[in-house]
């Protein structure tokens, strides 16, 4: 079988790394992360389509999924759609 590899990296190792490295390492620690595609609409019936990486399976029965969104100045158009439309 394969070899394991351990690697070990300190707090002051993290807190020194260049913000994009600390950005994909922080990113990377929760492993592989599946895609969601999402589709929604406003009231003014305009569409919108989006690729959600937070989408997270919560309960079968009923079918229950959540999703995360991050405050931001960028608009978010799919939660604002969620939100105008229930």
């Amino acid at each position: 079988m394969g070899e394991t590899i351990e690697k070990h990296i300190t707090h002051e190792q993290i807190l020194n790394m260049e913000k994009q490295d600390r950005v994909h390492f922080a990113n990377s620690l929760g492993g592989f992360k599946s895609l969601g595609l999402i589709g929604t609409q406003n009231n003014k019936m305009q569409t919108n389509l989006a690729i959600i990486d937070s989408v997270l399976h919560l309960g079968s029965n009923p079918p229950l999924f959540g999703m995360v969104f991050r405050p931001g100045a960028v608009a978010r158009h799919t939660l604002e759609n969620i939100l105008e439309t229930g």
